[in-house]
């Protein structure tokens, strides 16, 4: 079994209500396959603001992709509150909070692999 069946294999013995199979289905749909490329823009877009060396502490790592959700409320507030009419704003938040997520989650499997040796 490999590092990431691994993380998989222990994600899912995490409990949670109503949780779901996290193994990704061997076909994703047309929409999946758009916000994954949406995702991936984001991820090189972040990569080449901010390119390594990238803080190794799991506080800094998170408080980055804390950053990027405050926006992504911030641009749902002014949304439903009338300062702002288009969607594309909250959608950049929303993918750049994504983009985070994917640089944490590269970094902790990193991590990982440096502890298994």
């Amino acid at each position: 079994m490999g590092l990431i069946e691994k993380i998989i294999d222990e994600i899912e013995k995490i409990p949670a209500e109503g949780k779901r199979d996290l193994r990704i289905r061997e076909r994703l749909t047309d929409k999946e396959r758009d916000v994954i490329r949406i995702l991936m823009v984001a991820l090189r877009d972040a990569e080449e603001k901010h390119p390594d060396p990238w803080p190794k502490d799991l506080i800094h790592l998170t408080a980055f992709m804390g950053e990027e959700a405050g926006e992504s409320l911030q641009a749902a507030i002014d949304i439903e509150y009338g300062r702002e009419r288009r969607l594309a704003p909250l959608i950049k938040e929303v993918a750049q909070t994504g983009a985070m997520a994917i640089r944490i989650l590269v970094a902790l499997v990193k991590r990982l692999e440096a502890e298994e040796g």
